[in-house]
């Protein structure tokens, strides 16, 4: 499905296991000319990342750059990852310069569950599995950088599809 001739971003911010990626990804097989970007994937293309403030800000500038290049080109952008405030801010910029509409969710689920789902993922071949201190971490961030005034998907109640048909449904009626 393409909409209308103008182009968009989509933004998907949510806690570690909220299921950002699975929601992004069936948007993105609904959505034609669409690009899915995710910073975790951009991580892995450093071989040896390090979660240090270095290298976390070379995977955002990378992904910024992206999301210009394909807004540039007229493709449109989904983008699942935590995001600060300030980050949501500067894709708004983003958006605002391509002249393309941007949407802006956040899922959740109780810290329980989002342990759950993390914990039971496989590990990446050469990287440490997420440990419960480091899933927490996230969690007090993602609560403290809580976004207001955008749609709030609980992802313990909802499927991921039934998440997706949602925001595709709000973006056909704007």
């Amino acid at each position: 499905m393409k909409l209308k001739n103008k182009s968009f971003i989509i933004l998907i911010d949510g806690p570690m296991g909220s299921g950002k990626t699975t929601v992004a990804n069936i948007l993105h097989l609904k959505l034609k000319r669409t690009s899915c970007i995710g910073l975790d994937k951009i991580k892995r293309f450093l071989s040896d990342f390090k979660r240090n403030p270095a290298d976390n800000e070379i995977s955002r500038n990378v992904v910024l750059a992206m999301t210009q290049e394909y807004l540039k080109q007229g493709i449109n952008v989904i983008i699942e990852q935590g995001m600060k405030k300030e980050q949501i801010e500067t894709f708004k910029k983003i958006a605002k310069k391509y002249c393309a509409d941007i949407f802006i969710y956040q899922l959740y689920a109780s810290k329980s569950l989002l342990q759950e789902r993390v914990l039971a993922r496989p590990g990446l071949i050469g990287k440490p599995k997420i440990t419960k201190t480091r899933i927490e971490r996230n969690y007090r961030i993602h609560t403290k950088n809580k976004h207001l005034n955008v749609p709030i998907f609980n992802s313990e109640e909802l499927a991921p599809e039934q998440i997706a048909n949602r925001i595709l449904k709000e973006i056909r009626n704007l």
